[in-house]
């Protein structure tokens, strides 16, 4: 800000080629010193504008008798009045000076006009930049409050959900990375399909921990041009479980020097229960999204030449583990799964399906045991049982469980599921803590079938309809908040991320 000498003001016009604000003060004066700070900030949001902020201390003058008037008042110099000065009046508020100078400064009013943000390119992307006002009255600034403030994605999402043009688009879907620019990357790589277009975008997603040479897969992917993410399918991750830590390698991976390399990352899909504490250690967006919320399309695509009669119940529980090792035991928790066959069998004549692993000795010849099957008779099976039984506790989000009620069967997941329990509810099924309580939630489960409250296909149906579309959303809003859709100064504008070469998926 400028400081001018009171003999300057009093005998010589300031420069011509601006507008100018002087405030008249005196140091003895409370008000000016006010005033002053009022200045300050004006000076500094002005700079460049043609309008020049400047102060006048006519502590002097008024000692010697030379100015007989009080202090703490404003000139204004202007072209539109001869760069003579006219007084302000107005009270000193940005709004106040504001609208003054845009009635009374053409300089100010070009500048407002110049500025980029107003021309009308990036006006939704600067909204938060150019609005102070009771964001509890606009939609739109209180979204942009809980992305800025709280970063709650999931309820601003919810809010743009509300909007025909979110919630009548196909949305995205998502696939693992078979053949990108002749390698193969296979899982743990995902990318996001256009269910309109059923192209791939250049969006991929990272389903578990890396050690170091793994990584440079994942930089030459990003390299060119791939916004990436994570997303839960193997484990806990991305939530740190120490067990996990101190027996699996891969999960091992996830030490300090993979967390500082997700900080590159635009944002993570998770099953936490409690983001704000088990997610502490990303900085990144997160959105609660799993694979398995968009199933629904997945089963309905397999049995569309393939009849399945839904009230035929050949088996009380169905129970699937891929195979006999160790690892994968762990991962199902085939312990408690052992348990309730061995509870259930001692209480009552139940008929369980075991699909994939050999039974223990203690079940032989006592439950029904098939091989892996071909996934419309893996979906016959589970649409002729009762209830499917998912005892896994260090697992993402099964498809299983949404595959299932896609299937109108209801399920018993355990109660420590690290992803998958947001399925279970009343309509749903039940959680199991305890093999012990098999019999009496079992029965809990036919009572609510019976009385017509247990109504999975419906419940996920519902719940199915808004998943592609939730996740396109958080997708746009990252590529946009991240300048993915700007060149690399964040100035011209990019707008096709479509794969062209690639041929269309079939989007689940």
């Amino acid at each position: 800000m400028q400081e001018y000498k009171n003999e300057l003001l009093e005998y010589v016009q300031p420069s011509k080629f601006n507008d100018h604000l002087v405030l008249v003060y005196s140091v003895d004066d409370r008000e000016s010193q006010q005033s002053i700070q009022f200045f300050e900030i004006m000076a500094a949001h002005l700079n460049n504008s043609g309008v020049i902020v400047a102060l006048t201390d006519m502590t002097s003058s008024m000692f010697q008798g030379i100015w007989r008037f009080n202090a703490n008042y404003v000139r204004f110099y202007g072209k539109a009045f001869g760069h003579s000065f006219i007084y302000v009046y107005e009270p000193k508020t940005v709004r106040g000076y504001k609208d003054f100078l845009m009635k009374n400064s053409k300089l100010y009013e070009q500048f407002i006009k110049q500025d980029p943000r107003l021309k009308g390119e990036n006006l939704i992307k600067n909204y938060h930049l150019r609005h102070c006002e009771n964001r509890d009255r606009n939609p739109k600034l209180l979204m942009e409050w809980f992305l800025y403030e709280i970063e709650d994605w999931d309820k601003v999402i919810d809010l743009y959900l509300k909007e025909d043009q979110h919630k009548n688009h196909k949305g995205y879907s998502l696939s693992t990375i078979d053949d990108w620019n002749g390698e193969n990357f296979g899982s743990p790589y995902f990318w996001i399909i256009d269910r309109e277009t059923k192209k791939p975008l250049k969006v991929m997603m990272l389903a578990q921990p890396q050690w170091e040479a793994s990584k440079n897969r994942t930089r030459t992917l990003m390299k060119r041009g791939f916004m990436t993410l994570t997303i839960s399918s193997f484990r806990s991750f991305p939530v740190f479980v120490q067990w996990e830590y101190d027996t699996d390698g891969t999960i091992k991976a996830m030490d300090r020097r993979f967390i500082d390399f997700m900080k590159n990352f635009a944002g993570c899909l998770h099953n936490a229960r409690n983001p704000r504490v088990d997610l502490a250690h990303i900085v990144n967006p997160k959105l609660l999204f799993a694979e398995s919320d968009i199933q629904f399309t997945h089963v309905n695509n397999y049995l569309k030449n393939y009849k399945i009669r839904y009230d035929v119940k050949k088996y009380d529980f169905m129970l699937s583990v891929l195979c006999n090792s160790e690892w994968q035991g762990e991962m199902k928790n085939w312990t408690l799964g052992v348990q309730i066959m061995e509870k259930l069998l001692s209480q009552g004549d139940y008929k369980i399906l075991l699909v994939g692993r050999l039974p223990p000795p203690s079940l032989e010849g006592k439950i029904d045991r098939v091989p892996m099957l071909s996934s419309p008779e893996f979906f016959e099976k589970i649409a002729n049982s009762k209830v499917l039984l998912v005892p896994s506790m260090s697992d993402a989000s099964p498809r299983i469980i949404t595959q299932a009620l896609a299937l109108n069967t209801p399920v018993i997941v355990n109660k420590y599921i690290a992803g998958g329990w947001k399925y279970v509810n009343e309509q749903t099924g039940s959680f199991i803590e305890n093999a012990d309580d098999i019999v009496d939630i079992f029965n809990d489960i036919e009572k609510r079938r019976k009385n017509g409250i247990l109504q999975p296909q419906k419940w996920y149906a519902e719940h199915y309809k808004i998943q592609h579309q939730r996740l396109r959303i958080f997708i746009e809003m990252l590529w946009f908040k991240y300048g993915f859709d700007t060149d690399i100064n964040g100035l011209d504008p990019i707008d096709d991320k479509v794969i062209h070469q690639i041929q269309d998926i079939i989007p689940v």
